[in-house]
């Protein structure tokens, strides 16, 4: 037999609900799920990368093709250059070289030098054995790279773009935004179009953040956060027909078990810490406290009939 539940108990349990349903909204539209808290500390633009060439290597041969009449190119430069890869054919006529446009920064990247926690928080420049061949060359050059027959290295990576980051992959698959040109040891030709006295920058911010996580499997979250994101840019003043350029990547983090959601997260705090995003929380409220006030004070209509009897 069911018991019936007196005005005083519903509108108690009325009230609790209403309590767990602005809390939980409070909770998802206002702060993220498993961050209370949550702000951001962003750094200022740095130069960065010094004027040191990049490390060459023993392992590649460098043969002149074609001698140019343009500026020579120096530690720091930004270059632009068109790539020709040569890759096996699996048929017997010979393969169609493969032809990309590139930009390549010929300077020594502080990347090289930090610790693997922070690496994530840099864009990759590129193989500096590839990048430190247009080093004393002149626009207008055109030369081989060769793997030397003993050489140790098979992987010599290129981002047409200057930067790249652990999402790039080749251009021909079509699918990132900052392709990056492996060549994997196959005969390249590099064509030097142009180059520019070039600056590597980057800049930090401090994402900090607060909340419970629930715990499922392996995973772990303290409940006090806090990780470094990373950006890296490269510009240059090149003059005609290219101008001033300018490639920017990040931010970039990539820690386990240290921020949660953080590019979600990273978002958030920009959204909320403007006059918009202060507008919407302030709506929100207001619309969770009225939900609540007028749940918790008017009863249903059958609670309201047995209190009259």
């Amino acid at each position: 037999m069911r018991m019936a539940t007196s005005p005083a108990a519903h509108r108690n349990r009325l009230r609790r609900r209403a309590a767990a349903c602005a809390a939980a909204l409070a909770c998802l539209l206002l702060q993220g799920c498993g961050n209370l808290y949550e702000h951001v500390s962003e750094g200022a633009w740095r130069e960065v990368g010094a004027n040191a060439p990049a490390s060459s290597s023993a392992d590649l041969a460098v043969s002149l093709l074609t001698r140019g009449a343009g500026s020579e190119v120096h530690a720091g430069d930004l270059v632009y250059a068109r790539i020709r890869v040569l890759r096996p054919s699996a048929g017997r006529s010979p393969a169609e070289p493969e032809v990309f446009n590139a930009w390549i920064w010929s300077g020594r990247s502080p990347r090289d030098d930090v610790g693997t926690a922070d690496i994530a928080t840099w864009a990759e420049l590129g193989s500096q054995e590839l990048r430190a061949t247009v080093l004393g060359k002149s626009v207008g050059d055109r030369y081989s790279v060769t793997l030397e027959r003993n050489a140790q290295k098979h992987t010599l990576r290129l981002p047409l773009y200057g930067l790249a980051d652990q999402d790039s992959v080749e251009p021909r698959d079509h699918k990132s935004l900052w392709p990056v040109l492996d060549t994997r040891g196959h005969p390249t030709e590099i064509e030097i179009l142009d180059a520019c006295p070039g600056r590597l920058l980057r800049r930090t911010a401090e994402l900090r953040q607060w909340g419970p996580v629930m715990r499922f499997f392996d995973s772990y979250y303290p409940t006090s956060r806090r990780g470094t994101l990373g950006w890296t840019a490269l510009e240059g003043d090149c003059g005609e027909p290219h101008g001033k350029v300018r490639f920017e990547l990040g931010p970039m983090y990539l820690e386990q078990h240290m921020l949660l959601d953080w590019s979600s997260s990273y978002r958030r705090t920009h959204f909320k810490d403007s006059w918009l995003g202060l507008a919407v929380r302030v709506l929100i409220a207001a619309a969770a406290f009225a939900v609540t006030f007028s749940l918790a004070r008017f009863p249903r209509p059958a609670a309201e009939a047995s209190e009259r009897r």
